[in-house]
């Protein structure tokens, strides 16, 4: 074996190690790693603990409270003297009073990590749609490279034909002027489509020398099946809201919550005394519980008219949504079937016209132009329907799914 061969083979042999190495992701790949590394779920993670131990700080039993004092006696005709007292008292909860306190509590903490969760998914669908947007710049950028090259065989054809005196010079510089902006998109494409896919495996964690799969992708359609989990995480921390106030209001029709335990030694010069006392709060010689109460059950109303508000609107959005979505398919559909024929039937035919001089350059140009700009317009529509399809998602909450 000789050494040019040899190094041919070593030369295959690293690029395809590199091509496993590099990999193609699938949107897969890329979520999961998303959902996996992310701050975001570590930091819903600290602050379900943060609420955790606040809830446990607000309904742990209250610290003894001890009482020193010292005075100086001195009673006529007695000796004076230094007396001294002492006490220790204690609030305690009685009843159900902090088992209702603690459910209430943990419910309303649960419900704001229900809402707080919406990020991830709102995080998973935001990965989604750079997966998708960034297939769409691949896609867009790989035709016209096949574009761009069919058309440089053509460029040097007619340059050839003009040093042989078959096409004019004013043909060669439309051309020129052509090749000088195709490229120009050519490289604009190219930049855009690495941009964005660095942008995906950046966020997925993965080395910027990838790739992605791109065969994953959802497909372009304008019926969808929503299934009955709709907005199922907003709905549940709803009614752990709801809950949480239904508790806070049946502590507070309680007669009383706590009361204050307590006893003192006192040491006097000529006694000694002990003792012992109860105190409890007399809630029907005031009507602050009362409006506690009142306050509580308002809220609760409110947050029931605040949910129906909510759901209204976010049906109106989804409907709209649905309604966008299903008129961007329709043109995704038409734009693909003109694009065909144009590619297939049109295209051809003005090509044809051309190399046969019965068309000029720029008529050729012209046509061409044409297909570009039904492929833009395809491309762009596209885009805009994942961008929307996301969105719904996120409305929903739920992850985009096929």
């Amino acid at each position: 074996m000789n050494i040019k061969k040899t190094k041919n083979i070593l030369f295959v042999l690293g690029l395809s190690v590199q091509i496993v190495y590099s990999g193609n992701y699938s949107l897969s790949d890329i979520i999961n790693n998303v959902e996996s590394s992310s701050e975001l779920s570590k930091s819903l993670e600290y602050k379900k603990k943060s609420l955790d131990s606040i809830n446990s700080f607000n309904v742990a039993s209250e610290p003894f409270v001890l009482g020193l004092g010292a005075n100086k006696a001195k009673p006529n005709y007695e000796k004076d003297g230094m007396e001294y007292q002492v006490s220790l008292s204690k609030s305690v909860a009685v009843g159900n009073s902090r088992d209702l306190e603690k459910r209430a509590g943990n419910l309303a903490n649960e419900a704001v990590i229900l809402e707080d969760s919406k990020r991830l998914i709102e995080q998973s669908n935001r990965a989604s749609n750079m997966y998708h947007q960034s297939c769409l710049d691949t896609k867009n950028y790989n035709l016209f490279r096949s574009e761009y090259s069919d058309f440089v065989k053509l460029y040097n054809k007619k340059r050839k034909a003009y040093r042989y005196g078959e096409i004019s010079k004013l043909e060669l510089m439309q051309l020129d002027m052509e090749m000088s902006e195709q490229t120009r998109l050519l490289e604009e494409k190219r930049a855009k489509e690495q941009t964005s896919m660095d942008l995906v495996l950046q966020m997925g964690s993965f080395d910027s020398g990838s790739k992605l799969l791109c065969s994953d992708t959802f497909k372009i359609k304008g019926k969808f099946e929503l299934g009955d989990d709709l907005f199922a995480l907003s709905s549940e921390a709803n009614k752990k809201k709801s809950d949480s106030n239904k508790l806070y209001i049946a502590k507070s029709s309680n007669s009383f919550n706590s009361v204050d335990l307590s006893s003192y030694y006192i040491s006097e010069l000529t006694q000694e005394k002990y003792g012992v006392g109860i105190s409890m709060p007399l809630e029907f010689s005031s009507k602050k519980r009362e409006y506690q109460k009142s306050s509580l059950m308002y809220q609760n109303s409110e947050l029931e008219s605040a949910w129906k508000y909510k759901m209204k609107q976010n049906m109106e959005q989804v409907t709209s949504m649905l309604y966008e979505l299903k008129i961007a398919h329709q043109k995704f559909v038409r734009l693909s079937e003109n694009i065909k024929y144009y590619r297939n039937s049109l295209l051809p035919l003005s090509k044809k016209s051309y190399d046969y001089a019965e068309s000029s350059a720029v008529e050729y140009l012209i046509a061409k132009q044409k297909l570009y700009a039904l492929e833009n317009d395809l491309y762009d529509t596209e885009k805009k329907y994942y961008t929307t399809l996301f969105d719904l998602y996120n409305i929903l909450e739920i992850r985009g799914k096929k």
